[in-house]
């Protein structure tokens, strides 16, 4: 495992739940608890949690296999924007410290009643949770954007769409 690959993915997941936690600070506990149409299955606080959720299962492998299927699934974290932020700032400590992160030797796939370990690490891993963290922030933005609420422009634009429109002034 590269050592500059894991300091770049855990600083990039550091950003990522730092504006998740800015955006918990700013959000209504009415927003935050809305699921309506066409959100009805995951309004705001349902992605928070799934993507905190995931965070948990990756800082806490079991032997060093990560199951995102059996993750934890706390249902405060849906409807308490102060717990999510707490929780966040948890993740953010685990992070900070590259000694922190878990050795990582795969992850458990689950289709219908069978599993199998596929081989991973902490890079990959990390890789994925970055990928998947922009991925529901993004439907966040658009949630929250629907309920009238305010919104960063950067909230849910990956890095690279960043980057790119910084190079081209698009």
């Amino acid at each position: 495992m590269s050592r500059e690959c894991l300091n770049i993915l855990r600083q990039e997941n550091r950003a990522l739940i730092a504006q998740l936690r800015e955006m918990l600070q700013s959000v209504t506990a009415t927003e935050y608890q809305s699921v309506r149409e066409p959100f009805e299955r995951g309004g705001v606080g349902k992605h928070v949690r799934h993507i905190l959720d995931h965070y948990h299962a990756f800082l806490e492998p079991s032997g060093g296999v990560v199951d995102y299927e059996s993750r934890e699934r706390d249902t405060q974290l849906e409807t308490d924007p102060s717990a999510a932020s707490n929780a966040c700032l948890s993740v953010l400590s685990r992070l900070a410290d590259s000694e922190d992160v878990p050795t990582v030797s795969g992850v458990r796939q689950v289709l219908e009643s069978e599993s199998c370990v596929i081989g991973s690490s902490a890079v990959r891993e990390l890789h994925f949770l970055s990928s998947h963290t922009m991925h529901h922030m993004a439907l966040i933005s658009f949630i929250l954007r629907s309920l009238g609420a305010s919104v960063p422009d950067n909230f849910g634009v990956a890095f690279s769409t960043l980057r790119y429109e910084a190079r081209t002034g698009s």
